[in-house]
């Protein structure tokens, strides 16, 4: 039996729709009527590819629109085609096509403009050294204060006074000189003088704290390498630890004014404002480093090594008759409040979080603190 035009058109439509690729079949389809060349305009922001064809009936030329992306995909002839049903009501159906009395089936257009994505096109600015530097010195000056307010709080004060009593018991008695006359003659030898004279450099400050002070510079502006990155934090903290240590350590040792062994006749006792040896700086600026790294591992066997190691620098005071045993007790004891105000600091900063906001209607910064 014949078929109609109209016929033949839906079944070259219907082979058309079925040999598109499956991803396009998914979505829905519309048909729509165009002049010689449809004009698609992009449905939901997907732009559309014309693609010219023809049919095998008298070669008259039809065009269809097709999506990258699952939408409405509108099919165009040259000349008045024939309604057909949606593609939506009729692809899975394997009934025959049904006619619409309707010439044509109005086409579904999202017309809501197209914006395509904001990308941040700026070339990437390394941040330069000086300015990695300038950062640098000002989180150590942010940092400072605070390390202060926790030295001088209410608990450092309290374990200082029980440390300069308990230093006291030992400098005003005859406990101090009894030790080092014991010490001297039956535990000194060359072989206590060879081992404690390497750790007697890490009490010289006119070496150490500079030396602590570039390195932390050094890793301020070299925060992008690992290892110069954790360098820099650790002797940027051994630094901060002098900066608040030093001062309250060089006023203790005028107030008290104890004095070296077998300078004076009173000994070991205190002299307020007579002499400024009642605090070994070297066991104090050689405990330092070590106390600083101590608090900042968590291995309790590393803890236990550092702690340990800090102590062998107030030894050598001992050993080489330099500083009685509450001197040198004394300036360890201060160094650990030091280390243990700027790793108060440190764990406030870990708690208290700045990160920026930006929405709707509101830009700024947001402050996260952790309990």
């Amino acid at each position: 039996m014949a078929m109609s035009r109209p016929d033949r058109m839906a079944a070259v439509v219907f082979v058309v729709v079925l040999a598109l690729p499956c991803g396009a079949c998914r979505g829905k389809w519309q048909f729509a009527r165009s002049g010689s060349t449809p004009t698609a305009q992009p449905i939901s922001g997907v732009p559309a590819e014309v693609v010219p064809a023809t049919t095998p009936d008298a070669g008259r030329e039809f065009y269809y629109c097709h999506w990258d992306a699952p939408g409405v995909i509108p099919v165009g002839y040259t000349e008045p085609a024939p309604a057909f049903p949606s593609y939506a009501e009729s692809v899975f159906d394997p009934s025959p096509l049904a006619a619409d009395e309707s010439p044509y089936v109005p086409l579904a257009v999202d017309e809501s403009p197209y914006m395509p994505p904001v990308v941040d096109e700026s070339p990437y600015m390394p941040r330069r050294r000086g300015g990695q530097l300038g950062a640098g010195f000002g989180r150590w000056f942010r940092d400072v204060p605070s390390d202060y307010r926790n030295y001088y709080g209410w608990n450092s004060m309290r374990d200082l006074l029980l440390g300069v009593a308990g230093a006291s018991l030992l400098a005003n008695t005859s406990w101090d000189e009894d030790f080092n006359h014991w010490y001297q003659r039956d535990v000194r030898s060359t072989d206590t003088d060879d081992f404690t004279q390497a750790w007697k450099v890490f009490g010289e400050g006119q070496i150490i704290i500079p030396a602590f002070a570039a390195l932390g510079m050094l890793g301020a502006i070299s925060e992008d390498r690992p290892l110069l990155g954790r360098a820099g934090a650790y002797s940027g903290r051994v630094t901060r630890g002098y900066m608040v240590g030093v001062p309250p350590m060089l006023f203790t040792q005028f107030l008290l004014g104890g004095s070296r062994p077998g300078e004076t006749a009173v000994g070991s006792r205190w002299k307020p404002f007579d002499d400024d040896n009642a605090v070994s700086g070297h066991a104090f600026i050689g405990a330092v480093p070590f106390i600083t790294a101590a608090r900042m591992v968590e291995n309790p066997w590393a803890k236990g090594a550092l702690y340990m190691c800090s102590g062998f620098t107030a030894w050598s005071r001992v050993n080489d008759d330099r500083h009685y045993l509450s001197q040198a007790l004394l300036g360890w004891w201060m160094a650990y409040l030091a280390c243990r105000a700027v790793d108060e600091t440190a764990r406030q900063n870990e708690n208290l979080i700045f990160t920026p906001l930006a929405g709707p209607g509101i830009t700024g910064i947001g402050v996260v603190i952790r309990r």
